[in-house]
This record gives C-alpha cells, sequence and structure tokens, in this order.
C-alpha cells in the first residue's frame, strides 16, 4: 500500500493499494504526484490513525505521547502517558500538581491516602496539646502527676504535700514531725497553724461557734448573778471548757516539738 498525503497539512490525498513489492514512485503510485508539496509512505499493513514518513518512506506510528504533544490526543488532568499507554497518575502526583486537595491531617503514603499520625500532627501544630496532655503510642493521654510536678506544670507545697501513686497527698502534723520534714521556721509557724486549724476543727465538730457563744454568755451571766454551782449554766460551760482544753492538750507534745525545731 501507498499512501500520499500534503506535507503541510498532512492530510491524505490519495490511497494506492498496489503492494510495496512492485517499488513504485512518483506518478507511478498517483499521477499527480508533486514532490514539492506531497510525500509518499509506503506499508503492507493497516496505516494506523496517526502515522509519520520517515527517511526510507516507510508509514510508522507516532508515539501517545508525540500525539499529545502535537494536540491530536487530549489528555484528561489526572492522565499521563506511560510505556505507550494512558494511565491515572499515581495520587503523590495528583497532590504535587495540586489537582488533588489534602487536608492538613491527611498526607500520601504508598500512594494511598492516609491519617497523619498524632505525633505527625502535634508536629506540625494541627492539633495543640495542653500542658498536661502527651502523645503515647497514638493516643493523647494526661501527663503523670509525677511528669507533671516534674515540668513545673503542677506545683507541691513541700514538705507539707508528696506524691503518692498518681496523687497528691497532704502529710499529717505527726508525720512532717516523726519524718523530721520541717527545716525551717517558716514551716514550723506553717505547721503550728495547721495544727491550730485542726484543733478549731476539732472544736466545731462538738461546738458551733454559735453554741460556744451562747454557753459563754450563759456562763457570765451566772458569774455575775453569783449563782450556785450546780447551775445548769455553769456546769455547761465547766464541761465544754474541759472537752476544748482536752482537745489542746492532745497537740501539746507536738507544738512542743515543732518549737524545738524552730529554735534550733
Amino acid at each position: 500500500m501507498y499512501i500520499v498525503r500534503d506535507k503541510k497539512t498532512k492530510k491524505v490525498v490519495h490511497i494506492n493499494p498496489a503492494p510495496v513489492a512492485q517499488n513504485l514512485n512518483g506518478k507511478e503510485v498517483y499521477y499527480k504526484f508533486d514532490p514539492k508539496k506531497m510525500e509518499i509512505g509506503r506499508t503492507d499493513e493497516l496505516p494506523p490513525e496517526y502515522f509519520d514518513i520517515n527517511k526510507k518512506g516507510e508509514i510508522v506510528g507516532i508515539s501517545l505521547s508525540d500525539l499529545v504533544k502535537k494536540g491530536k490526543v487530549k489528555l484528561e488532568k489526572h492522565q499521563k502517558v506511560e510505556k505507550n499507554q494512558i494511565i491515572d497518575k499515581s495520587v503523590s502526583e495528583l497532590v504535587a500538581e495540586n489537582l488533588l486537595i489534602l487536608q492538613p491531617s491527611q498526607k500520601v503514603d504508598k500512594d494511598k491516602i492516609v491519617t497523619k499520625s498524632l505525633k505527625e500532627q502535634v508536629d506540625e501544630g494541627i492539633i495543640k496539646l495542653s500542658p498536661n496532655q502527651k502523645i503515647k503510642g497514638n493516643e493523647i493521654v494526661d501527663k503523670s502527676i509525677s511528669e507533671q510536678v516534674k515540668e513545673g506544670i503542677i506545683k507541691i507545697n513541700e514538705p507539707f504535700e508528696y506524691i503518692d501513686g498518681n496523687e497528691i497527698k497532704r502529710y499529717t502534723i505527726n508525720e512532717l514531725v516523726e519524718k523530721k520534714l520541717l527545716k525551717t521556721k517558716m514551716q514550723c509557724e506553717i505547721a503550728v497553724s495547721m495544727i491550730n486549724d485542726e484543733i478549731e476543727r476539732k472544736i466545731f465538730e462538738k461546738y458551733s461557734y454559735g453554741n460556744e457563744m451562747k454557753i459563754t454568755k450563759d456562763y457570765l451571766d451566772w458569774l455575775s448573778e453569783s449563782g450556785s454551782e450546780n447551775d445548769e449554766r455553769a456546769i455547761a460551760y465547766k464541761k465544754m471548757k474541759s472537752e476544748i482544753d482536752i482537745v489542746k492538750s492532745e497537740y501539746k507534745v507536738l507544738k512542743r516539738l515543732i518549737s524545738d525545731i524552730k529554735t534550733k
């Protein structure tokens, strides 16, 4: 088969079905052949839709890449030519060309869109952790009390407080003295204040402030009247005073020990 086409427009002018073996040339192929304006291609096979004629006059197919460059074949934005085939671009290529927009929490891994790990999202500022939080495995968890104290997120009132497991606990006054944790005058003064608060709490459990005031007022009235010792007002007051003295006496030794520390 011989194909005659216009050199400029590449439009086929004439097809001569004679076999290539006849070795035809020029006007033997086409009686109107003009070598200045036309060219002849030879092939014994059906010619492709798009072809070129090489220097030997052979008809050769045009690669897909060339067809795309020449605008003969239009690719979709998500397509490309590879090994003379039209295939879809990889996810990485689509992302690089802004044809596919990822969320901040997403990334491409092995040509798949996956969610970034929590650590990656924290490192990139996508997720904000509170000071008391951290990443463990792929979870957001609270830091332990020890970690928070070590990092200065939580402050414990030493020597009065301590960490036990994952809790902040307070030493009792007895423990503070027994463990010899009180070292400064200020600490001793705070400990004494704690004792006084504890004494007041215990007294309040027995006698509320209003009740204590009433018993005291009744007693003062009894005094002004020079009443009998068997008067209920006198008995109630003496009972209250005795119970208060007992509560205070429970802490006398502790107060003395703390006083000894304070004066050293």
